[in-house]
């Protein structure tokens, strides 16, 4: 008699793609009160100069929001926004106010939480009748996002007209 080892496929991000723009665009609007939309190259390379030619500071950092998922396939979704916008994000979802005294500390909560959301509500509205495993944020700061777009493997939006760059790498198992 043999036996059979099941394995998990590993999908491709083209098939997930609707249901992850959907998930970036209703968390961003429905919970954090932002405006978002798809874009091309062009109009986030031009957001991504109008970021980068901003004074210096807060207003040149980056922020990169991981969240690790395991389940019916396993990987990796990834954000990568201007700490500013993150600010912003975090402001709009919470009421607070920089008069609140928001530290750094609050910024990394309120963006790991974003990309919590939308890997979430990706996931549940793409596999319903699946299970996963999401493992905590991690959030660091970062250069500027170098787009990789062509490699099939990001999509290029804009939040409130700055860029924000969602990828999502799937892992084999």
């Amino acid at each position: 008699m043999s036996s059979t080892i099941c394995q998990r496929r590993t999908p491709t991000f083209a098939e997930h793609r609707p249901a992850l723009q959907e998930a970036l665009v209703n968390v961003s609007q429905e919970s954090f009160f932002a405006f978002a939309e798809l874009c091309g190259i062009d109009r986030f390379g031009d957001a991504l100069a109008a970021v980068e030619a901003q004074s210096e500071g807060a207003a040149k950092r980056w922020l990169r929001s991981r969240v690790d998922f395991d389940g019916a396939f396993a990987g990796t979704v990834e954000l990568t926004l201007p700490h500013a916008l993150a600010t912003e994000l975090l402001m709009s979802f919470t009421g607070l106010t920089p008069e609140d005294g928001l530290t750094d500390v609050h910024v990394y909560d309120g963006i790991g939480e974003f990309a919590n959301m939308v890997c979430g509500t990706w996931l549940t509205h793409a596999c319903a009748h699946r299970r996963f495993d999401l493992q905590p944020p991690v959030v660091t700061a970062v250069a500027a996002p170098v787009t990789r777009a062509a490699d099939g493997q990001e999509e290029l939006v804009l939040v409130n007209d700055q860029p924000v760059s969602l990828r999502v790498e799937f892992r084999a198992s």
